[in-house]
């Protein structure tokens, strides 16, 4: 921690990465690697991957935001949902309707428990893949082969979300993963 930073930002902006990528199994040579846009990051709980993609949030860094609402300083945070081709790295697709979720913009607890920060909470956006379908946090959810949403909600989840059969399934709740129906 550097003179100044707190060590909640110090924290953040260690949970953050400025590349995603791969590397062959054998050799260990450079596969691909993806580069958020810029002043963006991608956090290590919004990578997820299934049939042949990889899906990650491009996003206005949480360490960046955390500060600046300490700092009463206005940011705005900009989200985009992002496939990639798991073999080559090739974008696949876009999605800018990405909703802000609490973990982009709050406090964590860290004070209580530092591993609130790497595992998440309920609330955080945690991408899921299954069934064909991306899910951030319990809040939304988006077609695998095409990007395009779902559904949408504002819940509080209560648990991280998983994918069960065709549901999603969190604390009290339990959503059809297509839908988004109760």
């Amino acid at each position: 921690v550097t003179a100044g930073q707190g060590a909640e930002s110090h924290l953040l902006w260690r949970s953050e990465g400025k590349a995603v990528f791969a590397i062959e199994k054998d050799s260990g040579a450079l596969r691909w690697l993806y580069r958020p846009t810029e002043k963006r990051s991608v956090a290590n709980i919004e990578i997820a991957h299934g049939d042949g993609s990889l899906y990650l949030i491009d996003g206005t860094s949480k360490a960046d935001l955390v500060r600046a609402r300490r700092r009463n300083q206005p940011v705005k945070a900009e989200l985009t949902l992002v496939a990639l081709d798991l073999a080559t790295g090739a974008e696949r697709w876009r999605q800018e309707d990405v909703p802000l979720l609490r973990d982009r913009y709050a406090y964590s607890r860290l004070d209580s428990n530092v591993t609130h920060l790497f595992m998440g909470l309920p609330n955080w956006g945690h991408l899921v893949y299954g069934k064909g379908t991306v899910l951030l946090g319990a809040n939304a959810a988006y077609d695998g082969l095409t990007g395009q949403k779902l559904w949408s909600k504002t819940i509080a989840p209560g648990k991280l979300p998983m994918i069960h059969n065709d549901q999603v399934i969190t604390g009290a709740h339990a959503f059809d993963l297509r839908t988004g129906e109760q």
